[in-house]
């Protein structure tokens, strides 16, 4: 049987925040706490139309074009071919998912037509993180070449009838 801890914490101790902990970041981005990671994906959702005619197969326009990504510190580049993953939508997002096994690719958005990026899986590599690179496939698919990171929670150490207590905050 495998046990499972929703979120990870570095337990305080008398004296925290010590100077190791502010030389390494500890108190100065989180007053009064420590980060904390949570099981929150990262989220990355394109802005254009995925659903586009003329965007798939062998005279579409993906094909040839390069889709980078870095997911939980793992570099890939998806080479797009327009007779194999990307000959139709289903195949995209199926290569997608095939390159990079901790992300889910769907259809989200108001019209469920926008390219939606996911980290999948438990808290394996804290805080989970999706960078988009400078792929040329981008413009097509209304992505950024930035970094978006999952949300992290906040520790704050504290004493309640002389024992320490440690309490876990997630923004909504």
């Amino acid at each position: 049987m495998s046990t499972y801890t929703k979120f990870s914490a570095v337990a305080p101790y008398r004296g925290y925040p010590s100077p190791y902990h502010r030389s390494h970041g500890g108190s100065a981005g989180y007053p009064n706490g420590i980060a904390v990671a949570s099981d929150a994906p990262a989220i990355v959702t394109g802005t254009a139309d995925i659903t586009a005619a003329g965007l798939y197969g062998i005279v579409g326009l993906l094909d040839g074009e390069t889709l980078i990504l870095t997911v939980n510190g793992v570099n890939h580049t998806l080479i797009l071919n327009g007779a194999t993953n990307v000959a139709t939508e289903a195949a995209f997002l199926a290569a997608i998912m095939v390159q990079w096994p901790n992300l889910s690719a769907r259809q989200a958005g108001a019209l469920n037509n926008k390219l939606q990026l996911r980290t999948l899986g438990r808290p394996q590599a804290l805080p989970k993180s999706i960078i988009v690179g400078a792929g040329s496939a981008n413009a097509h698919l209304g992505l950024t070449a930035a970094t978006t990171t999952a949300l992290a929670g906040t520790a704050k150490p504290a004493i309640v009838g002389g024992r320490p207590v440690l309490s876990l905050s997630f923004p909504p």
